[in-house]
């Protein structure tokens, strides 16, 4: 798959896919506005493989390290999968809420970003953070992210937004693809349905000539 490191290919090249189930940036389907905050939150792990269990994960490792391909993060369908901790403000809406998830990977998507809520600027952020007792991630429509540490983080575009984008072109592509073979598939029985009847008239015309012909 173009876009995705060295270690991610490997992995999904050296495993069945009863095995390596599916990438974190496929399981997400991410509106244009909120692919910024997604990606600050997310980082590295948007190129994460979704193993089946963690006993696929840990030979996904192991084959990589000892084949000298790259580094790779591998999540589990099965878990363990980390608690969520609830808004404690008004201000802050949960960023699990904004994004849809493919049918079957909740609870991935939930340890990714259950704990992550969006703010509308740095000062929303620091104003519900209080003491950072509440386990949260804070992150801003523009990427900037305040951790449950206190760690201030932001800056310019990160490649895992470019990556994300290409997702949704991809998506958008195919829903075009998608929306010209319907119109195509109509277009092909209109064209049959208008020759049938072209040539059921053509038949009545020759009956009648024969019949003014006698």
């Amino acid at each position: 798959r173009a876009g995705y490191t060295e270690g991610v290919r490997a992995v999904l090249a050296a495993s069945s896919r009863d095995e390596a189930l599916a990438l974190v940036a496929e399981i997400l389907e991410i509106p244009a506005e909120y692919e910024r905050a997604v990606a600050a939150v997310l980082g590295e792990q948007i190129q994460a493989v979704v193993m089946r269990d963690p006993a696929a994960a840990r030979d996904a490792v192991q084959a990589l390290r000892l084949a000298g391909a790259g580094r790779v993060t591998c999540l589990t369908l099965t878990g363990p999968h980390g608690p969520v901790y609830p808004a404690a403000a008004d201000t802050m809406r949960p960023l699990l809420d904004l994004v849809r998830v493919r049918p079957g990977y909740e609870a991935v998507a939930r340890s990714l970003l259950g704990n992550a809520y969006l703010v509308d600027d740095l000062d929303a952020a620091l104003s519900a953070w209080g003491d950072g007792k509440g386990g949260w991630t804070l992150v801003t429509p523009a990427g900037e992210t305040l951790s449950s540490t206190g760690a201030i983080a932001g800056g310019s575009e990160r490649s895992e937004e470019t990556l994300l984008a290409q997702r949704r072109e991809l998506r958008t592509l195919d829903e075009e693809v998608v929306r010209r073979e319907t119109e195509l598939t109509a277009a092909r029985l209109r064209f049959d349905e208008l020759t049938r009847v072209v040539e059921e008239r053509e038949v009545a015309l020759r009956d009648v000539d024969t019949e003014l012909g006698q």
